[in-house]
């Protein structure tokens, strides 16, 4: 099924980098086997050295049913891939005088008044940029099921003025999408475009990315992958997320491209950097990159990671190591595996590597840029798979790239990855039974009705009886509901298993508190609220007022 179609073809004449391009070629059962075990569809791969693409290649499918091969010019939706980009139009914007690095988030966007005067006082571009406000990040309130936007416009800035602070403000790096939203609003208002047609006119036009967008589907477009999510060692097709016209999830990860078009994108991006870095400047006539030291610049040390990781830090839209280094930050693959492997061991140059990955339901990206050897290594695929097949990818070709002494195997990695992947759900499952007190109801399933309401109105958990069963639907939406069963006293729960996450098109969640809600009672003894957690970084959960 994975056969790879390399698209290099060498030239006429001396070429200084066939050792390099043969171990790129050398790689590709190595990649096949990662799909296999990922039960990843489709790959495609592009490469820069000394800013010249000297390989590309393609693996698998990006239509399974048709049997039909991705190319270069297949289109991925490229998730969060998308918020360096977003970085670099506020780049733009601060070059043209219309922004500051350290201008006030609620300056620039006034509709921005975060409930804490630390944040609605002193958050600024670059701390929304390099996710160091401290919020909380609330990915529950981001997707619903079949990639649906679960917030939009208004609602979605109003939620943002009320995330919890979870960490001390600059003192920590917290990933939070909700940030890079806000970011895509700023651009709105202070450029006057909407946010995918700034992008668009001011990055991917001038440099020839006509297979790019943001605004916009992808039902005009040929030659799109189709995505997938795993389904026990093969793909299972899924429809196409629903991102066209949100700023707010544009921003985070809105963005379509390909593997040609993104080799175009960071070949410019290289360089500017080396353009302006000789300069001493801020801005060169031919290229769309402004501010480019600001955007790479190293902000927050990512503290939260698995001790293998070792030391990241993240920059605007990147995260930064020096090898040799773990690069294993953005992907969850470091959750899998009981030690990530340790890139660039035993090489006399120490590198600095920025690397970014994108993950959403049908689709995996990954890309690292070596700014010293303009080198870039862009890897897209069209599968949620059982691990991060992206990521593997990408540190395997790295290595290549490199010429490491002694190469990890990423096909064991793989391995353990998926069977650690597979174990959780069962994990999960087990946890929530052993919990679970004996008995039923305490209550008439209709004293639990009603709509319950987080701080600000923007999100509904709404419960009701359908056919003598007591369901839950987030957010309003009744025709994805959850059925409710009884827990512990007043505490109810509901489950999804993964083939639920299939059929539902949802991302797979295995924290056991996510699927409980406490019911609780007023001083007469009647249902006022639920108690939910479903985000990690606010243990103590979140309330939700019932309506009246």
């Amino acid at each position: 099924m994975f056969k790879s179609t390399p698209g290099h073809k060498a030239t006429a004449g001396p070429n200084p980098h066939n050792e390099m391009q043969q171990r790129f070629k050398n790689l590709s059962p190595t990649v096949n086997e990662i799909l296999r075990i990922s039960g990843t569809a489709g790959a495609s791969v592009g490469i820069l050295h000394s800013n010249e693409v000297i390989y590309t290649a393609n693996f698998g499918y990006r239509d399974v049913d048709q049997k039909l091969p991705p190319t270069q010019d297949t289109i991925y939706y490229i998730a969060s891939l998308s918020k360096f980009m977003t970085a670099a139009g506020i780049g733009q914007l601060v070059e043209e005088g219309e922004l500051q690095w350290n201008d006030m988030v609620s300056a620039a966007l006034p509709k921005f008044q975060h409930r804490k005067p630390q944040i609605r006082d002193h958050a600024t571009l670059v701390d929304i940029l390099s996710h160091r406000t401290g919020l909380a990040p609330k990915m529950h309130l981001w997707m619903g099921e079949h990639s649906r936007p679960q917030m939009t416009g208004h609602d979605f800035t109003k939620t943002t003025t009320y995330l919890e602070t979870v960490s001390e403000f600059r003192s920590k790096f917290i990933y939070n999408n909700c940030l890079y939203g806000l970011a895509a609003q700023i651009i709105e208002r202070i450029s006057r475009q909407k946010f995918g047609e700034f992008i668009e006119s001011n990055f991917f036009e001038p440099l020839g990315m006509h297979r790019t967008r943001i605004h916009g589907g992808t039902a005009d477009l040929d030659n799109v992958a189709e995505p997938y999510m795993y389904n026990e060692g093969s793909p299972y097709l899924v429809r196409k997320p629903p991102i066209d016209s949100d700023s707010a999830m544009e921003g985070a990860a809105g963005v379509k491209s390909s593997v040609r078009d993104l080799l175009k994108y960071y070949k410019s991006l290289l360089d500017a950097r080396e353009q302006q870095q000789n300069c001493g400047c801020t801005s060169t006539d031919d290229s769309p990159f402004k501010q480019v030291q600001e955007l790479l610049t190293e902000r927050v040390t990512m503290d939260d990671l698995p001790a293998h990781i070792g030391k990241t830090s993240y920059a605007l839209g990147w995260a930064v190591v020096q090898l040799p280094a773990a690069l294993g930050s953005l992907s969850g693959n470091g959750d899998l595996v009981e030690e990530m492997p340790w890139i660039g061991e035993g090489l006399s140059e120490k590198p600095t590597v920025l690397y970014h990955g994108g993950s959403r339901v049908g689709y995996l990206s990954y890309v690292l840029l070596l700014p010293e050897t303009k080198s870039a290594i862009i890897v897209l695929v069209n599968t949620l798979a059982n691990q991060d097949s992206a990521d593997w990818i990408g540190q395997a070709f790295l290595e290549a790239l490199l010429d490491v002494p002694s190469p990890h195997d990423f096909v064991q990695l793989a391995n353990g990855a998926r069977d650690t992947k597979t174990s959780l759900f069962p994990k999960m499952h087990r946890a929530l039974a052993e919990g679970r007190k004996s008995g039923t109801f305490t209550r008439s399933l209709h004293c639990y009705q009603g709509q319950f309401e987080n701080a600000v109105g923007t999100f509904i958990l709404d419960v009701y009886v359908f056919e003598e069963e007591l369901y839950l639907s987030l957010n309003g939406y009744r025709k994805e509901k959850h059925k409710l069963y009884y827990y512990d006293g007043d505490t109810l729960s509901f489950e999804l298993g993964y083939l639920d996450c299939l059929k539902r098109e949802i991302w797979p969640k295995t924290d056991k508190e996510y699927y409980l809600l406490e019911f609780l009672s007023n001083e007469n003894g009647d249902i006022k609220g639920i108690k939910w957690r479903p985000d990690l970084t606010v243990p103590q959960g979140e309330d939700f007022a019932r309506r009246t």
